[in-house]
């Protein structure tokens, strides 16, 4: 992978680790309970979210992982270019 294309990659993690963090934010907003509703009504409700909630972390955990797969390439070629 050459430097332009890692670049690439890790400017392209880094906007989708941004937008999952936005749509967990929005997700953790709406868990509010919501007093016209019965409580049964916001306990699955707040279920839901926090089903979804989770999946976003894990999303955003993947990312994580795939950033710094890179990050730790980009590295390695640094590493071998200071050595040469």
């Amino acid at each position: 992978m050459g430097s332009l294309e890692t670049g690439k990659s890790l400017d392209g993690l880094k906007l989708k680790i941004n937008q999952i963090k936005r749509d967990l934010s929005q997700l953790e907003e709406s868990n509010k309970p919501m007093p016209e509703l019965i409580n049964s009504t916001n306990l699955l409700r707040s279920n839901e979210i926090l089903t979804k909630t989770n999946e976003k972390k894990t999303e955003l955990l993947n990312a994580y992982e795939s950033y710094f797969k890179d990050l730790e390439s980009v590295l390695k070629k640094f590493k071998l270019v200071l050595v040469s």
